[in-house]
C-alpha cells in the first residue's frame, strides 16, 4: 500500500499531478460536511462512485463553483446543484458558521492554526549559523510567544532546543538550508522522545524502529554536539567513540534511512553500493566522534547479550496514528467508510443530531467499523509490549524512552502499565517535566501532546529507568559472561533441588503424623507410597 500523495504523483494517467493532489485533500478536509448534505439532499443514494461523487460535489460548492466533465455523475449533481446549495445554507445557519471554513471538524482547523517547525540539523551547523542564514534569506526573528508566528517570521522553541517555529503553511521544501541537509522538517513533538532520552555522550544507543531517521539523526545530533561542546570537560581522545545503533527491517526503508543520514552528515565507512555491506550500513559524524549502524533486520532479532554497552534505547514502534491530524492519509482512515448502510436512520455532524429519525441508544451506526478499529488497535498494542519489553531486557540499559503518535491509552498508558509489571527493575522517569500535559492518572511522569491545543502532532512519551537490578538479571549476566566450568554450574542446582526435595520429605512426614521414623496409614485406606526421586535435569547453556 502507498500514501494519497505518492499514489497520486506516481498515476500516469493525470496531466497536473500538483493540481489533483491539492483537490483530493480539500475534499477530503470537507469530506464529513459533503457526507452530510449528499445524504440530506438524498444523492448518497446514487449508484455511482462515492469518491467521485464526494469530488464533484466538493468542486461545485466549495471549489470552482462548477463542474469540469464528469459525465455521468456531473449530470446527477447538476439536476439537484439548488437542492446542494439550500442544504449547505442550512447547515450553516444550524451551526452558527458565517463561511464555509468554520464548518470544518476542530481537528481539521487545526492544522490551519499549526505551525511549521524544523530542527536544525546539529551534526553539520549551528542554531547560530542556520538563524543568520534565514534572516539572509528574507525571514525575521520574533520572540517566542504560544501562537504561530506571521509571514516571514519565526521563533526558537521554548521546550526543545534547536527546534525553529514558522508560520503555517510555510514552504520550505526547496530553500536552501533544507536542501542542504542544515535544516531538518520535522514535527515538534516527533523531536520529544530522543530530547526527553538525553544520553550521556558516551553511551552507545539503539533507536529500534529508525526509518524514515528523522528521530535517528536526531539522536547521532544530540551525541555529536555534546561532544563537539566538549559537555564532559575532559580529554575524551581515551573514550571509546560511542555507538548508534539503527533498526529497520524494511529492506527498501532501511536503505533510504543510510541515503538520509547521508545528507545529514554522516560519512559511509564503504564507499560504493550505497555505503552498505551485507545488512549493514556503517558510518560516522565529522571526526568520528560518533559512530553509525544501520542494520537490516527486526530489532526483535536483535539478541540482548550481542549489546553489552547498550546503555539508552529509542522505541519509536508501528502505531494507529490516531493523533496525526495533519495527515491526508488519516483523514481517509478515520471517516471509512464513506456511505455506512445504517447511517440514513440519522442525520448527525459534528456529534450533533440535525435532525432526521434518533437512533436507538447505544447503536453505533459504524460498529461493524468501530470493531475493526478496536481489532486493529488491539493488534498494534500487542507488538507494543513485546518490542517495549524486548528493549527493557538489554543487560545494561539504563533508559528507555517510548514514544506514539497515537491518542489511544491501549498504546500508551496501557502498554507502559505491562511493561512496568512485566519488568520490575524498571520504573517511570518524568519526562520534559516543564510540559504541562501529562498522561492518565497514576502516568502523571508520562507526555501528552493534544494536537488542538498544543499545535503539533499528538503524541505520548514514557521515559523507563533502571532502578535496580534484580538477583535473577545478576545470575543471567554472570552465567553468561563468566567463565566457570559447566560441572560447577550442575552441582550448584544438584545442591539446591537436594535441599527442596529434603524439605518437602519433611513436610510430608509432619502432614501424616509420623512416629517413630514410620508413616501411619489412614484407616480404611492403602499406606501412602513414598515418591521415587527423579533425576534432576540440567539444560545445558552456551558458554
Amino acid at each position: 500500500k502507498a500514501g494519497i500523495k505518492s499514489l497520486t504523483y506516481n498515476d500516469p494517467a493525470l496531466k497536473n499531478r500538483r493540481q489533483a493532489y491539492a483537490l483530493v485533500c480539500e475534499t477530503l478536509k470537507y469530506k464529513q460536511v459533503l457526507e452530510h448534505i449528499l445524504q440530506s439532499t438524498g444523492l448518497h443514494k446514487a449508484k455511482v462512485r462515492p469518491t467521485l461523487l464526494l469530488v464533484l460535489t466538493y468542486e461545485l460548492l466549495f471549489g470552482r463553483g462548477k463542474i469540469q466533465g464528469g459525465g455521468k455523475v456531473k449530470r446527477i449533481i447538476m439536476a439537484k446543484a439548488s437542492k446542494l446549495r439550500e442544504a449547505l445554507t442550512r447547515l450553516k445557519i444550524r451551526l452558527g458558521a458565517q463561511s464555509s471554513q468554520d464548518l470544518l471538524p476542530e481537528s481539521v482547523r487545526a492544522v490551519d492554526r499549526m505551525p511549521r517547525y524544523c530542527r536544525v540539523n546539529l551534526i553539520i551547523t549551528t542554531v547560530e549559523a542556520v538563524v543568520k542564514k534565514l534572516e539572509d534569506s528574507g525571514f525575521e526573528e520574533v520572540e517566542a510567544s504560544e501562537s504561530a508566528p506571521e509571514g516571514k517570521s519565526f521563533f526558537r522553541d521554548r521546550q526543545v532546543p534547536g527546534v525553529l517555529v514558522f508560520a503555517p503553511r510555510t514552504d520550505l521544501h526547496d530553500h536552501l538550508l533544507v536542501v542542504s541537509g542544515a535544516l531538518v522538517l520535522q514535527d515538534k513533538s516527533s523531536c520529544f522522545p530522543a530530547h526527553a532520552l538525553s544520553p550521556s555522550p558516551t553511551w552507545d544507543c539503539i533507536d529500534a524502529c529508525a526509518a524514515p531517521g528523522n528521530k535517528t539523526s536526531h539522536l547521532i545530533a544530540i551525541i555529536h554536539s555534546r561532544l563537539a561542546n566538549n559537555e564532559l570537560a575532559q580529554d575524551c581522545s581515551s573514550i571509546p567513540a560511542p555507538t548508534v545503533t539503527a533498526f529497520e527491517r524494511d529492506a527498501g526503508r532501511a536503505k533510504l534511512l543510510g541515503r538520509r543520514l547521508e545528507k545529514m552528515g554522516v560519512c559511509p565507512n564503504v564507499k560504493g553500493a550505497g555505503g552498505w555491506k551485507g545488512k549493514e550500513w556503517r558510518g560516522a559524524t565529522d571526526g568520528g566522534r560518533v559512530l553509525v549502524c544501520v542494520r537490516k533486520g527486526s530489532f526483535l532479532d536483535a539478541k540482548p547479550q550481542d549489546y553489552p554497552n547498550v546503555r539508552a534505547i529509542v522505541v519509536d514502534p508501528t502505531c494507529s496514528g490516531s493523533g496525526m491530524v495533519g495527515r491526508v492519509d488519516h483523514l481517509l482512515r478515520e471517516t471509512e467508510p464513506l456511505f455506512p448502510a445504517s447511517s440514513t436512520s440519522s442525520t448527525t455532524y459534528n456529534g450533533k443530531n440535525m435532525g432526521g429519525k434518533k437512533r436507538k441508544r447505544g447503536v453505533n451506526p459504524t460498529s461493524e467499523s468501530s470493531k475493526e478499529v478496536v481489532s486493529k488497535v488491539e493488534s498494534i498494542a500487542a507488538f507494543q509490549k513485546k518490542i517495549v519489553s524486548h528493549a527493557l531486557s538489554f543487560p545494561s540499559v539504563q533508559i528507555v524512552a517510548y514514544s506514539t503518535c497515537s491518542i489511544h491509552n491501549e498504546e500508551n498508558e496501557e502498554v507502559v502499565r505491562f511493561a512496568l509489571k512485566d519488568n520490575p527493575d524498571f520504573r517511570l522517569k518524568r519526562a520534559l517535566p516543564a510540559w504541562k500535559r501529562r498522561g492518565a492518572e497514576g502516568m502523571e511522569s508520562c507526555v501528552r501532546v493534544d494536537p488542538i491545543q498544543d499545535l503539533t502532532t499528538g503524541f505520548f512519551v514514557a521515559l523507563f529507568e533502571r532502578h535496580r537490578t534484580s538477583r535473577t538479571a545478576v545470575n543471567k549476566t554472570s552465567v553468561t559472561k563468566t567463565s566457570q566450568p559447566l560441572n560447577h554450574v550442575v552441582s550448584r542446582r544438584n545442591q539446591i533441588s537436594s535441599s527442596m526435595s529434603a524439605k518437602r520429605e519433611v513436610g510430608d512426614a509432619k502432614k501424616l503424623g509420623a512416629g517413630g521414623g514410620t508413616v501411619c496409614a489412614p484407616s480404611g485406606g492403602r499406606g501412602r507410597k513414598r515418591r521415587k526421586k527423579r533425576p534432576v535435569r540440567v539444560k545445558l547453556m552456551k558458554f
